[in-house]
């Protein structure tokens, strides 16, 4: 079960379609009675299911007394899921904002310079990429979508339709569409590949003492210290306004050596 918001979804398995079936009828029974708990009310008319193997499989399944109905794609959490499992109406999606941030680019173009226009580029566009692009996307992206980002590229840089990008995204240091696919599926698989790397390190990080740090100073920071452990003691002040003189002549490596010193035993 996956759940956002307002937005629930079951992902049901079985070895045969009965088996699917049923099994999918009683946990949506579960969950409406999970929701009645909670004071909830599920919407059977905005409840589908999809069927992906066998494709087209037809079912009875039922919210209250309601029959729900099915669907070959529907929209989740951002995307399209088809039951066939193929992308193109998540890109065709991608591609609408896109062009929506394009005519932003148009405009903004004319007023602000290149680097300001890469900052909106990561701002505006690079996030409709990258999202679940390691679900969606691969190697070889679609050609509308490239044509998408190409697009924008040209625009940042006010270059002519016809303008080779690869340079252009090499100069601004931006990753094309293949690239960007390759990179953020191996962020999302790398901590599954090397899980204990990953928790050794992290135990290491959070475990391991701070080591202390000498600080360049030559001002007599230091002596506040000793100062708040011993205010009642003229001697003593005495001799730190003495100390500090005799310090402020020596170089500042001797002069750092000898107020950690101090500081380290008060």
């Amino acid at each position: 079960m996956y759940t956002f918001a307002d937005d629930t979804t079951l992902v049901i398995t079985a070895d045969t379609e009965s088996e699917l079936q049923a099994l999918a009828q009683s946990e949506l029974g579960n969950l409406v009675e999970y929701f009645h708990k909670l004071d909830l009310v599920p919407n059977a008319s905005k409840t589908v299911y999809t069927s992906f193997w066998p494709r087209g499989n037809e079912m009875t399944l039922k919210v209250g007394r309601k029959a729900i109905k099915q669907v070959a794609k529907t929209p989740l959490l951002g995307i399209v899921v088809k039951n066939d499992l193929k992308w193109g109406c998540t890109i065709s999606k991608i591609v609408g904002k896109l062009q929506r941030v394009m005519r932003m680019f148009r405009y903004l173009r004319t007023i602000t310079s290149e680097r300001t226009m890469v900052r909106m580029y990561y701002a505006h566009a690079y996030p409709h990429l990258i999202y679940a692009i390691a679900v969606w996307g691969t190697p070889k992206q679609n050609i509308t979508f490239v044509k998408a980002h190409k697009k924008i590229i040209r625009i940042i840089t006010s270059n002519p339709p016809e303008t080779h990008t690869a340079p252009i995204m090499k100069r601004l240091k931006i990753l094309n569409l293949s690239n960007l696919y390759i990179l953020r599926a191996c962020l999302e698989a790398h901590p599954f590949i090397h899980a204990d790397t990953c928790e050794t390190h992290m135990g290491q990080t959070r475990t391991q003492p701070r080591l202390p740090q000498n600080k360049h100073n030559t001002q007599p920071q230091h002596t506040s210290i000793s100062t708040e452990s011993h205010p009642h003691s003229e001697h003593e002040q005495t001799f730190r306004q003495d100390k500090t003189s005799i310090a402020s002549k020596l170089d500042d490596d001797q002069t750092c050596e000898s107020m950690g010193l101090t500081a380290t035993k008060h």
